[in-house]
């Protein structure tokens, strides 16, 4: 019994050593750090629930001095929505994928997707591209979370249109591109459902509501502090209640300088 209860113990060991493994790896798929990129600067957040999880975000450079960013978030937990996660950052890297269209990036990452993962496992993506010159960010979702604008001098949180279907669900999906313009001073939230999803120890959902208004008290803040201050509501509410979803927030602020 002692000689079974010691193999136990070495095969948890293991298997822990290999979750932090997988970790460490993960996260360096993802930036690290604040960056800046093509007229916008960019903060991030990724807290996954376990050891790994399934979001993810990158940003990549666009034609002379544009910019594109993707957010996305694989249904489920743990290693299989890691492994996803990872299919995602392989296909958007992968040659022949335009980054400049946004529709076009989502197809070819559907395509993809539908080869490469199993049949029961999808992802929410919302992939933009932010012209520095004409200030146009062209974006487009699917199935993913809506993303919200702040703009400069205002405490009107703006929810971006979207919608769409999901990634690697079926071969051909529909689509959509829209545009706003981005001035100095404004910043964009992007974000996945684990945030609105957060519960507290009551069991109620932080929602968007909570969202938008804690993106409203720190409107006139710079993107580093805009973005602790948006987590540090959603950590109060959750009041220390086990998470039960991976949690990422990317803010991309159009700086005056």
């Amino acid at each position: 019994r002692r000689q079974r209860q010691m193999c136990i113990r070495d095969r948890r060991r293991s298997f822990d050593y290999e979750l932090r493994t997988a970790r460490e790896i993960q996260q360096m798929l993802v930036p690290a750090r604040a960056l800046c990129m093509g007229g916008l600067c960019f903060d991030f957040l990724y807290r996954p629930s376990g050891e790994i999880g399934g979001d993810l975000y990158d940003i990549c450079p666009v034609g002379t001095n544009g910019v594109g960013f993707l957010v996305c978030d694989a249904s489920g937990h743990g290693v299989a929505a890691a492994l996803i996660a990872v299919m995602v950052k392989m296909a958007f890297h992968a040659p022949g994928v335009s980054t400049r269209i946004p529709t076009r990036v989502m197809r070819a990452l559907n395509r993809r997707l539908v080869k490469m993962s199993p049949a029961q496992h999808f992802v929410t993506g919302f992939y933009a591209v932010y012209d520095p010159e004409s200030h146009e960010l062209r974006y487009a979702t699917c199935g993913h979370p809506a993303p919200l604008l702040v703009r400069s001098g205002s405490d009107v949180v703006e929810e971006l249109p979207g919608g769409g279907m999901v990634l690697g669900g079926l071969d051909e999906i529909d689509v959509d591109e829209r545009s706003i313009a981005v001035e100095p001073g404004d910043k964009l939230l992007v974000y996945t459902d684990g945030v609105t999803d957060c519960t507290n120890r009551a069991g109620e959902r932080f929602g968007i509501d909570r969202l938008r208004a804690a993106a409203a008290r720190r409107c006139d803040s710079r993107g580093p502090e805009f973005l602790e201050g948006v987590v540090c509501s959603i950590d109060e509410f959750a009041d220390g209640a086990p998470a039960g979803d991976d949690l990422t927030l990317v803010v991309a602020e159009h700086t005056h300088d």
